[in-house]
């Protein structure tokens, strides 16, 4: 898995916790220094990702998120997750993932 990859499966973890309400939705692009990416977040609480260039090319990952103040997680279904700081319309993960998105 690249680590783009477990980055968004680790914000979909956070995000999942089920504390808080969900403020992120829609379709956001995301770039790391390796590769880049979308996310999509859905109103049920769940987001999909999907790497669109650079090694990986192709794979996604599908979770459920959720959002407490300026903090979000993802979480994938066998409980890996990836966290970060939500700042208007991007989103930045934590340094371990070191990639950032864009709502748009």
């Amino acid at each position: 898995m690249t680590a783009w990859v477990r980055a968004a499966f680790a914000l979909a973890v956070f995000l999942l916790g089920g504390c808080g309400e969900s403020t992120l939705s829609g379709l956001y692009q995301c770039i790391a220094p390796q590769n880049a990416g979308r996310l999509e977040f859905r109103k049920d609480g769940t987001f999909s990702s999907r790497v669109t260039s650079g090694p990986g090319a192709g794979q996604g990952v599908t979770g459920k998120y959720k959002v407490e103040g300026k903090r979000f997680q993802l979480c994938n279904p066998v409980g890996h997750c990836i966290a970060g700081t939500v700042d208007g319309k991007t989103l930045t993960f934590d340094h371990a993932v070191q990639g950032t998105c864009q709502q748009g």
